[in-house]
Order: C-alpha cells, then structure tokens, then sequence
C-alpha cells in the first residue's frame, strides 16, 4: 500500500452541536489533513505519490466550493468528506483502501473501502 496526505484549508459546521461544544454550530475553520491509502500489487511506482496528490485536489474541487476563506464543506462531516473523496477517486480507477479526514492534525475519520 501506499499513502498520501494533503493540507486543505476549509470551512464547516455542525448544526446539531450541544452539550459543551455549542459553538461548533457556527462556521469554523480547519486545516483539513486528507490522507488516501490505495492498494498497489507492484513495489515500483504502480500509483505515483504526486499523480494521487494532484487527483485528491483536483476531487476537492470538483466535489467542494472554494471560497477566499477556503473550501465551504457545509455541514459536512470528516466521516462525510473522506466518502465524498473515496468515492471519486474509486471512480478514477483507484484501488483505495482508506481514506482518512483529519482536522488540525488532532482528530480524524477513516472511512475504509475493503
């Protein structure tokens, strides 16, 4: 396997927030971390890291709105992202295996396609 992480500056909210973390009601910003595993079976260059790269950016802005503060993922969750992101790359033919969405290097979802 090979894995692969990019930085992505974004937006998001969560409208059900309670409890003591009313504020993520509101729009807040991240430094989304997108790290893709895919399955290889050759040990020489089968998926290039910079070719995945570019195809994780070019899925966040096909999928996403990019706006002057960032890509706008609404009230899109980590869990929600990595899907939206493994989908589109299992499309482009990748053998994905994982995908994992972090905010601020702190915590994280993986979404795993096996």
């Amino acid at each position: 396997m090979i894995k692969t992480t990019i930085p992505v500056i974004g937006l998001h909210r969560w409208p059900g927030a309670k409890g003591k973390v009313p504020f993520l009601k509101n729009v807040h910003r991240h430094i989304f971390y997108i790290t893709v595993t895919v399955k290889v079976t050759d040990s020489d260059r089968e998926v290039e890291y910079f070719t995945l790269q570019y195809d994780i950016a070019l899925a966040v802005n096909l999928l996403f709105k990019q706006t002057v503060m960032g890509y706008n993922f609404n009230t899109l969750s980590c869990e929600q992202i990595s899907e939206k992101i493994g989908c589109y790359l299992i499309k482009q033919k990748y053998n994905v295996y994982e995908v994992e969405t972090s905010e601020d290097h702190e915590s994280s979802s993986v979404v795993r396609y096996e």
